[in-house]
């Protein structure tokens, strides 16, 4: 048994400890003691020990964050990743009575016509109020020349927008880094806090200072964790 920690024998300086160990007790003890800071190492059971201790927070947290996920009050999807779009999100929220409100192809070209961005973003709230649940997704209509995927990414954001001030959501699903950037820089948010994760992967944040939704973020290559489907419509 043996770990690095920040501090030996009340030193601020850094070491290895190599505690003597007698006893399960001792171990249990010792286990107590690991923190942040600390690299523990050692045998199966010293890592039973530390398992003992760590595990069940683990699973406060895990019932906390389905507890989150599984909320009363709508939930907005968003998708601006052409992996998950290919992946199959389509067919999966379809399958569980998500409507899917895809851009429209006015506005794949491109002048941006703000009455197609705005019928598209009324009629993602409308789904929100009427089913619960909606999916805003690029899609994979074909654009025209000089047709970025910054800009449709922006187009995506703005919609977001519009349709979170007609329908409050309880939560937004964001698939995509650079549709999370996006939507959450549209927005106006700085400052969130860290919430208990429903899934790997999949970070959960609260918006500090201001109400919102809970914003659940990972990258379109990850599937969405089971138990973000198990509350849908369907």
């Amino acid at each position: 048994l043996w770990y690095f920690c920040n501090t030996v024998n009340n030193m601020d300086l850094p070491g290895i400890e190599t505690p003597d160990v007698a006893s399960a007790e001792d171990l249990a003890r010792l286990a107590a003691t690991v923190d942040a800071g600390t690299l523990p190492a050692g045998g199966v059971d010293f890592f039973g020990a530390l398992l003992a201790i760590n595990v069940r927070p683990a699973r406060a947290r895990a019932c906390a964050a389905g507890r989150a996920v599984q909320a009363e009050g709508p939930s907005l999807f968003v998708c601006g990743s052409n992996s998950a779009w290919m992946a199959g999100r389509k067919e999966q929220c379809v399958q569980r009575g998500i409507q899917v409100c895809s851009m429209p192809g006015g506005l794949f070209e491109q002048e941006l016509r703000e009455d197609v961005l705005a019928h598209w973003a009324s009629s993602a709230a409308s789904a929100l109020r009427k089913r619960g649940a909606a999916l805003l997704a690029i899609g994979g209509e074909e654009t025209v020349p000089g047709v970025t995927p910054a800009m449709l990414t922006n187009r995506l954001s703005q919609a977001v927008e519009l349709t979170l001030e007609q329908c409050a959501a309880t939560r937004v699903f964001l698939e995509g880094g650079a549709t999370a950037a996006s939507v959450v820089g549209q927005l106006g948010l700085e400052r969130f806090r860290a919430q208990p994760s429903p899934g790997p992967g999949v970070g959960a944040l609260q918006p500090v200072g201001r109400e919102g939704p809970l914003f659940l973020i990972k990258p379109g290559s990850y599937p969405w964790p089971e138990v973000v489907w198990s509350h849908s419509p369907g």
